[in-house]
């Protein structure tokens, strides 16, 4: 990476109108939370997990537990402790909050873990297009309705005992009784809900108000694989005459097509970088 990059991404955020987000698993990777991997993290805060079903990454705990309700509420219960509850911003997220400051602001995220909400974002101004460990929805899907989840997985994690919990503490849905389940859906912008529509028109009011103004795009260990961040970002960018569209990413800086003599590609740790445009 480029000291002179990170100034100038650093400068574009301090003469910013609007900063636009895009978070995928790589920031998460960056402060330490690697679901893919069966790394020192891995071993501490799931290995008791792993040792009951043999999963070997967080990701394969969640998929292997599908079947089993006990199961794979203790693998929801612990994630959702783990890395949300039990999270303090790290070496991206802390810098990150702080160089954004009062600017406008959007971020469009499909990691689960709420952890923008936990570094002081805003949620109304948080997309997460797959959903937030923070609520439960009816397993049933009898209703649209969202409930808290701190208590309950607070509760369900301290019950643990064989990679399982006490079934008798998983909360109910008030409407018709099925269990309830983290609001978790990767096709949640496929079938859209009341509350991806109201964020859908927060983005489309502060496009109109900054419009020609001085827009930052960041755009935070979005691999290629996941387009729907991607898209979005370069579609909602497109047509900003004043636009700084910076990419932070290990070995997957790619610009999207039209916008490369506006992007900034920075390769390389994603930790280190914000570290050294707090200090520029």
């Amino acid at each position: 990476m480029r000291v002179d990059d990170l100034r100038r991404i650093r400068q574009a955020l301090d003469t910013a109108d609007l900063v636009l987000i895009g978070a995928s698993n790589g920031l998460d990777m960056a402060e330490g939370l690697n679901i893919f991997a069966p790394d020192a993290h891995f071993a501490e805060a799931y290995g008791d997990l792993a040792q009951a079903c043999g999963a070997r990454s967080v990701l394969e705990g969640m998929y292997r537990s599908r079947g089993n309700l006990a199961q794979a509420w203790a693998w929801q219960a612990r994630f959702a402790c783990r890395e949300w509850l039990d999270y303090n911003p790290g070496a991206v997220m802390e810098p990150l909050r702080k160089l954004v400051g009062q600017t406008d602001h959007f971020v469009l995220t499909c990691n689960t873990d709420a952890r923008f909400m936990r570094a002081g974002f805003d949620e109304a101004f948080v997309m997460q297009t797959e959903g937030t460990v923070a609520r439960m929805v009816c397993s049933a899907s009898c209703c649209d309705e969202r409930h808290a989840s701190a208590e309950a997985v607070r509760a369900l994690d301290a019950s643990i005992a064989e990679g399982a919990v006490d079934l008798r503490l998983i909360p109910a849905c008030p409407h018709c009784g099925a269990p309830l389940t983290l609001a978790v859906d990767e096709m949640r912008l496929q079938h859209p809900d009341s509350e991806i529509a109201g964020q859908m028109d927060v983005l489309r009011d502060l496009l109109a108000r900054r419009r020609g103004g001085n827009i930052v795009v960041l755009e935070l260990g979005v691999g290629l694989r996941n387009g729907v961040i991607k898209q979005l970002l370069a579609r909602t960018a497109a047509g900003e005459p004043n636009l700084t569209y910076a990419i932070f990413n290990y070995n997957q800086v790619v610009f999207p097509q039209g916008l490369e003599a506006r992007c900034v590609g920075v390769d390389g740790d994603m930790a280190q970088a914000f570290e050294t445009m707090a200090r520029l």
